[in-house]
């Protein structure tokens, strides 16, 4: 690591930070904060999947259901029920599934922000 150990640009705007009676600091390695950013369960991403499972399970009967409504012989309550099922299975799919990326975005814009701070060397005193 070389340059002075830390810097302030003078562009900065004034900051003034309070600290309470015990600061602790973590410091956690280069691995350890990529396999922070990987790990969390997130219900979003549980329903995301659900969804996409009834979106696929129900695709088949609610085309079905749509030739028969499109038909002379009308459709059946179970095609519409089919149907139904697929409108909202897209729905919460895709507004899950947008949800999902945005929160996987953000730990990985966290991860890259922790990453990029100033790195200060440090000094071991005996």
């Amino acid at each position: 690591m070389s340059g002075p150990p830390f810097s302030i640009p003078e562009s900065a705007s004034p900051t003034n930070v309070t600290v309470s009676g015990e600061n602790l600091c973590h410091y956690i390695t280069d691995d350890q904060l990529c396999r922070l950013g990987e790990m969390r369960k997130d219900l979003v991403m549980e329903i995301c999947l659900a969804s996409g499972g009834i979106l696929a399970g129900s695709l088949v009967p609610a085309l079905t259901g749509w030739q028969h409504w499109m038909s002379t012989t009308g459709a059946s309550a179970g095609d519409l029920i089919a149907m139904m099922m697929l409108a909202a299975s897209v729905a919460a799919f895709f507004i899950t599934g947008y949800q999902w990326y945005v929160r996987h975005q953000s730990h990985v814009d966290l991860v890259e922000e922790i990453r990029n701070r100033p790195k200060v060397p440090v000094r071991h005193s005996v």
